[in-house]
């Protein structure tokens, strides 16, 4: 050995015990500090997740959840244009067969308008890939 290390080994060896103790703490400390909680991915649980990808997952899926719910009252809505298309044909209906004054345009026009508003939306509804009628 040389003569330099010979000298830095007795000046370091009643200090190698607080070298170790402070290396060690460190590594734990550094070990600690960037270790943090995880947990199963409600998503995905083959995937783990900390905290904050977490929250970003939970706002995702509220934002999710709003988007089902307008196109649920988007349907209903639909469904209720429908209703009151079948309840107005059927009233029509109702007035000539009970011998009223039948309104042949109003009829014509109703009947028309609905078939094409129909005949519009089912168009717009399929996919261009679909070939049935």
């Amino acid at each position: 050995m040389s003569e330099t290390t010979k000298k830095i080994i007795q000046k370091t060896n009643g200090l190698t015990t607080t070298l170790i103790i402070t290396a060690a703490a460190i590594i734990i400390g550094l070990i600690g500090y960037s270790c943090s909680p995880t947990t199963k991915s409600p998503m995905d649980p083959s995937r783990k997740v900390n905290a904050r990808d977490l929250n970003i997952e939970y706002q995702v899926w509220l934002a999710e959840q709003d988007v089902y719910q307008t196109k649920f009252k988007l349907a209903a809505e639909d469904i209720d244009a429908q209703t009151q298309q079948f309840t107005a044909i059927g009233k029509a209906i109702q007035n000539l067969a009970a011998g009223g004054v039948p309104n042949i345009p109003g009829l014509m026009q109703l009947l028309l308008g609905a078939g094409f508003t129909g005949l519009l939306i089912d168009n717009i509804r399929r996919p261009k890939n679909d070939s049935k009628s």
